[in-house]
């Protein structure tokens, strides 16, 4: 098994980076919050959301291996009280060697980030680290580079908007998980596959219909990142919106089929 140090939701062997935090997974189940705060102690927190996600890692697994008891709630670091001194020395060599503040010499640009969730925000802030671009987030949350550096920035964050714009969309009120998400697209899967190869089949018109409408109502699915659920309900909405219009055979059969193909890898 592995671990989000961040969310503590567990995975199977083999996958490497949590889903939802974007940071990098461990094999040490995170401890629970009851269990460091035992006893009544102090506990103190480390608000670290501006640092790279690759750098928080590098912290839990430092951490980890001098047996310092900790606890993560999403970016930010608990610990008890004894630990502070050592913990601020830490983290200060971190700041350090990782995260390179800017030059107070240049000229800076702020971007708007208000709407972009955390995952985005870090993954953003990964991708500038890969780049080596030095930014930080300011205490409005915008993203902030110097300026010589905006051309890069915005090229990069062009190529997130869309899953942005993906998270910001008003989501379904179903939820469901596993097997329950897996059988209602291999029924929508199903039904785009005969309306493909014959759109005047009436049994798979009232089965697409039916499953096409469970599946516009439920949220975001475990596992799935918005840009891709949407993209499927796109495309299952294209179908239902030819079928309510009484539209052309032709154009029904090929909305039928890029939903079946976009289905196909997931199915």
């Amino acid at each position: 098994m592995a671990w989000c140090f961040q969310c503590a939701r567990s995975y199977v062997d083999g996958e490497t980076e949590c889903v939802e935090c974007a940071v990098g997974l461990v094999d040490r189940e995170p401890m629970q919050i009851e269990v460091l705060g035992a006893g009544g102690v102090d506990l103190i927190a480390y608000e670290l959301q501006e640092w790279n996600p690759d750098v928080r890692l590098r912290l839990e697994v430092t951490l980890s291996q001098i047996q310092i008891v900790h606890r993560w709630d999403g970016a930010s670091l608990m610990i008890r009280d004894e630990h502070e001194g050592q913990v601020d020395e830490i983290i200060d060599e971190m700041e350090r060697a990782y995260l390179p503040t800017l030059d107070p010499e240049l000229d800076h640009v702020a971007f708007d980030f208000k709407g972009w969730s955390d995952s985005l925000r870090d993954q953003v802030s990964a991708r500038l680290g890969l780049d080596s671009i030095t930014h930080e987030f300011d205490t409005e949350g915008d993203l902030v580079v110097h300026a010589e550096d905006t051309d890069t920035v915005d090229d990069l964050i062009e190529e997130f908007r869309t899953e942005l714009l993906a998270e910001q969309r008003v989501d379904g009120t179903d939820v469901l998980e596993g097997l329950e998400v897996a059988d209602l697209l291999a029924e929508v899967f199903i039904g785009a596959q005969r309306l493909a190869k014959n759109p005047n089949d009436h049994s798979a018109v009232l089965t697409s219909v039916d499953a096409i409408k469970r599946l516009m109502n439920t949220r975001c699915p475990f596992g799935f990142a918005a840009v891709d659920w949407f993209a499927i309900r796109d495309d299952a909405d294209a179908v239902t919106s030819i079928l309510e219009a009484d539209g052309d055979d032709d154009e029904l059969a090929d909305v039928a089929a890029a939903l079946r193909d976009r289905l196909r890898p997931v199915v």
